[in-house]
This record gives structure tokens, C-alpha cells and sequence, in this order.
């Protein structure tokens, strides 16, 4: 399995899981304890996979640097830190969170999918 589809892999297991965590904020239930946290390590494992693909890992390796890889990163990287933003904002105002999470997942969305656009062509 290359590199690129291992970071490619999690954060499609982060992306399902956020799925589920926003269908069960969505229908009042309630997710087992700790479900946020594996979601943001799994999305900050992803985070730092990308990043060494995009810098080079200590050895050398390197993914090649196409026209989609940084943006990819950039998108995910926003996402990310707009994902630590969510508790902040619906702790004070319940009601923000909905436009929160929405934001979050759709910029995580066009991250992911230019990341695995740059998975097809590389």
C-alpha cells in the first residue's frame, strides 16, 4: 500500500465517523464517550501523513508534488482547526453548532475529495 492511499484511507475512516457523529448529534442521540477524540486523532494522524508526504518524510520519500497535494492539504488542514472551533461555539450558543458542523464537514469534503483526486492521478 503506498503512502498516499494509507493518509487517503484515514481520512476516509475520519470522514465516517464524523458522518456518524453528525447523524447522531443530528437525531438527539448520543455517541459513545471518547467518539470525538478518535475522530480528531485519526483526522490529525491523516493531517501529519499528508504533511510528510507534502515535505518529505526523513528518509527521503517523497510523494510527487502534484497540482492538487497542497490544496488538499490546505483544505484539510482548515478543516481540521474549524473541527477544534465546534465545541467552542456551541458551548455558549446550541444553535450555532448546526452552520458549525456543516461548514467543517463541507470543508472537509472538498479536502477530501481533491486528496483523492490526487490519489487517482499519482
Amino acid at each position: 500500500m503506498t503512502a498516499i492511499a494509507l493518509v487517503a484511507l484515514l481520512f476516509c475512516g475520519t470522514a465516517m465517523l464524523g458522518g456518524w457523529l453528525a447523524f447522531q448529534f443530528w437525531t438527539g442521540g448520543k455517541p459513545f464517550r471518547g467518539a470525538s477524540a478518535v475522530h480528531l486523532i485519526i483526522g490529525a494522524a491523516g493531517l501529519e501523513g499528508l504533511a510528510l508526504l507534502l515535505r518529505g518524510a526523513p528518509d527521503g520519500t517523497r510523494a510527487p508534488l502534484g497540482d492538487l497535494g497542497p490544496y488538499a492539504g490546505f483544505g484539510l488542514a482548515i478543516a481540521f482547526m474549524s473541527g477544534l472551533f465546534i465545541p467552542l461555539i456551541a458551548k455558549p450558543r446550541p444553535g450555532a453548532a448546526t452552520p458549525a458542523i456543516i461548514a467543517h464537514a463541507s470543508i472537509a469534503t472538498i479536502g477530501l475529495g481533491a486528496l483523492l483526486i490526487w490519489l487517482i492521478r499519482a
